[in-house]
């Protein structure tokens, strides 16, 4: 469409986009996020962090990760620092040892900073917040909760 709007316009092919353009933005966006968390994640006490998992259109299931936190200047922060592909049975162990690996990428993060994380109130994300090594305490999120019993049929 460019092209025929503009024969004078190089249009780039999806193919550039989507290898060389999206992988230096993506680098570009990691630098700055790694820099900001390199100086401010050393100071915080306490961080809470949220997991998801969901399956594409083609079957490829997926876990994220967001961090959470307040600076030392009051200041509100969430960055998703992870999302990789779960693949294999979504068990609580799998789950478990997912989380554990995310969050031990986050090298910034002092190892005694205490941990909590949100998540569904599906049983096998219950059991991998019990079994983690890393997670200190456990909140079920409200909202999937409330979904969950909505969408439950009355006898």
């Amino acid at each position: 469409m460019v092209t025929d709007l503009n024969p004078k316009a190089l249009a780039k092919s999806s193919t550039t986009f989507s290898h060389r353009v999206c992988p230096l933005l993506f680098e570009n966006v990691k630098k700055g996020v790694d820099k900001v968390l390199q100086e401010e994640l050393p100071n915080v006490e306490a961080a809470h962090f949220t997991c998801d998992h969901w399956t594409s259109k083609n079957n490829d299931a997926y876990q994220s990760l967001t961090l959470h936190y307040v600076t030392d200047d009051w200041r509100y922060r969430k960055w998703t620092v992870n999302c990789k592909n779960l693949e294999g049975r979504h068990t609580g162990e799998a789950i478990a040892a997912m989380t554990d690996s995310m969050i031990g990428e986050i090298s910034s993060l002092a190892e005694d900073t205490f941990k909590t994380m949100t998540t569904d109130a599906a049983s096998n994300m219950r059991k991998a917040m019990k079994d983690s090594a890393t997670i200190n305490g456990h909140l079920r999120c409200i909202d999937h909760v409330i979904n969950t019993c909505v969408q439950v049929p009355m006898l």
